[in-house]
């Protein structure tokens, strides 16, 4: 017996479910494989390192960012303290991280490009750090302790030059920001002082006030009450523009032995080197749409940072390399200091 042979290639039927499941087929593994659409960054809460103990200036910028950045990213953005070796600890937290945008660093001169230069156990480099947004700017002011022998920065000078070494200068640590000013002041003026390193900035302001040590360098917040009002010397501020807060104190520019002398210090948002630029732009945007609410923009104004204006955010990779040059000279000009005990 014959039996009649049925061909699918010949039945019209057959073709169209034959395409159907094959359509449904390709649905389907586009559903569940790498053709799915990508998720977006962020998809979970993202954090920010901050190099130095809670309480400090640092620490308080972050705090003042944090929640206006988090509601730009659409996710909680959370603080880690992580102090220690001028804030290079925290820093090479950040570098060893995954290059994914969760992890960033609020980083300083100090962290970025300080260590690196004057500390052989830092293991990473400043260009391991990838800028991503300029943050805010804060001068430091040259203090005296109460009483001391100089009304004007001009007359300090003077005093130290024919006295050397006589007058004392507190930091928070060798190769420190403060130290490096401190550093550059004495080169320019033909002085030298002794250096008094500490561990931590809230004891150099208790002995410069008990009158255990002559000078230090502080945020113009820490007590801009006590320096208008004479009761600490506010001898000048540190770049080519009076403070907003001390008005009424010079710069160190202005005086006879100090021309040219601008030694802010920046803060910024960094990440690891190899962030893909998609993160990189959508973090920038958050930040600076979060230094645009007014609210943010006070808070650190009252804490002594300048918000950092739009073109100089958007220039913030030049800003670092020109710190980095500029501390290299300064850095390679400062002779070892002898004898110097950590308090």
């Amino acid at each position: 017996m014959t039996f009649p042979v049925h061909s699918s290639d010949h039945d019209p039927t057959m073709q169209r479910r034959t395409s159907i499941l094959a359509a449904a087929l390709l649905c389907a593994a586009a559903f569940h494989g790498h053709a799915a659409p990508p998720e977006t960054y962020p998809t979970k809460p993202v954090t920010v390192v901050v190099s130095y103990p809670a309480g400090g200036s640092v620490d308080a910028v972050a705090r003042a960012l944090n929640v206006s950045l988090g509601k730009q990213l659409g996710q909680p953005v959370l603080i880690e303290n992580l102090g220690g070796g001028a804030g290079s600890i925290g820093a090479a937290k950040v570098v060893r991280a995954r290059a994914d945008g969760y992890t960033l660093l609020l980083g300083s001169v100090n962290e970025v490009v300080l260590a690196p230069l004057v500390n052989r156990a830092v293991s990473y480099k400043t260009d391991d750090l990838l800028p991503v947004a300029r943050v805010g700017d804060s001068a430091f002011v040259l203090v005296g302790r109460p009483g001391i022998a100089a009304r004007n920065i001009d007359e300090l000078i003077e005093f130290a030059r024919k006295n050397p070494g006589t007058l004392s200068y507190a930091t928070s640590g060798i190769g420190t920001l403060q130290h490096v000013i401190m550093r550059d002041i004495q080169e320019r003026s033909g002085t030298s002082m002794l250096h008094v390193p500490y561990k931590g900035g809230s004891s150099q302001v208790t002995d410069l006030l008990g009158g255990q040590i002559d000078l230090t360098l502080v945020a113009p917040a820490t007590f801009p009450e006590a320096i208008e009002s004479g009761r600490v010397r506010g001898f000048g501020t540190t770049g080519l523009q009076r403070d907003e807060l001390l008005k009424h104190v010079p710069t160190l520019n202005e005086s006879k032995y100090l021309k040219g002398i601008d030694l802010n210090s920046w803060l910024g948002i960094f990440v690891p080197r190899n962030t893909p630029p998609e993160v990189t732009l959508r973090l920038s945007a958050a930040v600076d749409a979060a230094l645009a609410d007014d609210k943010v923009a006070a808070n650190l104004r009252r804490i002594g940072f300048m918000p950092a204006a739009a073109s100089a955010r958007t220039g913030f990779a030049e800003a670092v390399a020109d710190t980095q040059g500029k501390m290299q000279g300064i850095v390679s000009r400062m002779p070892p200091e002898k004898g110097e005990a950590t308090r």
